[in-house]
C-alpha cells in the first residue's frame, strides 16, 4: 500500500506541473499568461514620436540639458486624427506630459503599462476638448513673456528679475515665465522661491516639438508663442546680453531690461 501510495503522489504531481506549464508540437514551453497580456492596444502609440536619448534633450539657448524626458507628439497627425488647432496639440503634449510625471509619482514607479499609457492619453484628451490646460493662456490683451533660464542657471542676478517684476512696465501686462531647461516642477519652485506678487503663468520646455502651426515637420525644437497666445500682443522679455533663443518663435515685441 505504501509503494501504491507514493506512485498516486508522483502521478498527482506530474499532471499538476503539466498543467501549468505544457509543451507544443515545436518543444515551446506556454506558460500561464497574465491578463495584461490581452490587452489591444488603442493604437496611441502612432501618434508619439520616438523618445530621444538623454545627451540630445538640451537647449542650445539655455545651454542646459533638460533633466526629464518628454513625449513629443507627432503633431501633425493629432491634429489630423482630432480636428486640433495648433495651440490645442500643444495643449495636449503639454497636459500629458505634465500629467504623466504626476502619476509616476503617484505610482512609485519608473513607467506606465501600455493600457494605462493609452488611457491616460484619451484622459488628457477630453481635457483638451473641455478646454481644461495646465497652461493657461491669460486673458489680457498685452502678455509678457519673460525668459527666465538666465536667473534660474545663475547667469545672471535674480535682483535684476526681481527690478523687472516691480516696475510699472510689467504692470502693463500680464506675465508669463517660460523655461527652455527646467521641467514644469522646478519652474514653480523658482516662482515660490522668489515671492512674486503677480499671478504668473508658467511655461516650460514640454511645450517644445518639432512641428509647426502649419503641421509641417522642421529640425529642432521649438514653440510658435504668438499661436499659442491667439490674438493678444505679446512681448518677450530677454536680459541684456543675451540674444533671442531660437526655440521660441513668433511675431512678438522684443523687450531688453
Amino acid at each position: 500500500m505504501k509503494v501504491l501510495s507514493w506512485n498516486l503522489l508522483v502521478i498527482c504531481f506530474v499532471a499538476l506541473t503539466a498543467s501549468c506549464a505544457t509543451t507544443g508540437s515545436n518543444g515551446q514551453s506556454f506558460q500561464r499568461q497574465r491578463l495584461d497580456d490581452f490587452y489591444t492596444s488603442a493604437g496611441v502609440m502612432q501618434y508619439f514620436l520616438p523618445e530621444i536619448p538623454p545627451w540630445v534633450r538640451t537647449s542650445v539657448s539655455g545651454q542646459c540639458f533638460q533633466e526629464t524626458t518628454v513625449h513629443h507628439l507627432r503633431l501633425d497627425d493629432v491634429m489630423a486624427s482630432f480636428s486640433y488647432d495648433y495651440d490645442q496639440a500643444i495643449h495636449l503634449q503639454y497636459n500629458f506630459n505634465i500629467s504623466f510625471r504626476q502619476r509616476l509619482s503617484e505610482t512609485g514607479t519608473m513607467s506606465l503599462a501600455v493600457r494605462d499609457f493609452e488611457r491616460l492619453f484619451f484622459d488628457v484628451s477630453d481635457q483638451i476638448q473641455s478646454d481644461i490646460t495646465v497652461f493657461q493662456v491669460p486673458r489680457f490683451h498685452r502678455v509678457h513673456v519673460v525668459w527666465v533660464d538666465p536667473f534660474m542657471n545663475q547667469s545672471v542676478q535674480a535682483s535684476e528679475l526681481t527690478r523687472l517684476m516691480r516696475s510699472e512696465r510689467m504692470d502693463l501686462g500680464h506675465p508669463v515665465f517660460i523655461s527652455l531647461c527646467h521641467p514644469r516642477e522646478k519652474l514653480e519652485e523658482f516662482v515660490a522661491t522668489m515671492r512674486f506678487e503677480q499671478n504668473i503663468r508658467l511655461l516650460s520646455y514640454e511645450a517644445l516639438g518639432p512641428y509647426n502651426s502649419k503641421s509641417e515637420q522642421e529640425y529642432y525644437r521649438f514653440l510658435e508663442i504668438d499661436t499659442l497666445m491667439g490674438e493678444r500682443e505679446v512681448h518677450l522679455f530677454l536680459p541684456r546680453n543675451f540674444d533671442r533663443p531660437i526655440e521660441i518663435r513668433g511675431d512678438v515685441s522684443e523687450q531688453r531690461f
